[in-house]
């Protein structure tokens, strides 16, 4: 595997040996490196196969920009939710959450805190999803010491709510026409079109 481009200290672009390009993390992993070099095995420490381009180049610019301590986190706290859940989730939860959770921290220790208007929803209608967000929201604290406002659970929900394709959530699921309205809007709420008329709630 052979760098392309440095993104920082701990994230470069690579190709494998099939020519196909990824994403490669690992504390130190770019530091004094050169496009063209190949990369330590022993230095990997997370290999984000993003298939589609804009993603990567989102994800690109979220590793560029968000400390490493807190993609390292999320990256944990993906692979945990992908565990927890049986369908394959969009590629897009890393860079969302990671920029969600980022935020949450620097506002956390700037005294802000976000009230979730939907809380008691996401807890009454999604109740696996919001279980989720309870685990990364402690173990932020654990392995970060930020205690997040518990509204954060909620919000973390959301992002794996519109992770799931809209499919998961069928008539198989029990989901009915309140619950499938409130995952639209947890989808425009995160969209930054809170507030507009979507025709449910």
């Amino acid at each position: 595997m052979k760098i392309v481009k440095i993104i920082n200290n701990n994230t470069v672009c690579a190709v494998d040996e099939k020519g196909k390009e990824q994403i490669v993390s690992g504390k130190g992993i770019g530091f004094g490196k050169k496009r063209g070099e190949a990369i330590d095995p022993a230095q990997i420490q997370k290999i984000y196969m993003i298939t589609d381009s804009a993603l990567r180049k989102r994800m690109v610019e979220c590793l560029s920009e968000i400390p490493y301590e807190h993609i390292q986190l999320t990256s944990e706290l993906v692979d945990y939710i992908s565990s927890q859940i049986s369908e394959i989730l969009n590629e897009s939860l890393m860079i969302s959450l990671s920029d969600h959770i980022s935020f949450a921290i620097e506002r956390q220790k700037q005294g802000i805190a976000f009230a979730n208007p939907l809380m008691d929803s996401i807890h009454d209608y999604f109740p696996e999803e919001f279980a989720l967000g309870r685990y990364c929201v402690e173990e932020i604290r654990r392995k970060l010491d930020v205690a997040l406002h518990e509204d954060e659970a909620g919000f973390i929900a959301m992002h794996i709510i519109n992770a799931r394709a809209p499919h998961q959530y069928g008539t198989d699921s029990g989901l009915d026409k309140a619950g499938e309205c409130l995952r639209r809007n947890c989808r425009y709420f995160l969209s930054g079109q809170a507030g507009q008329d979507h025709g449910c709630l």
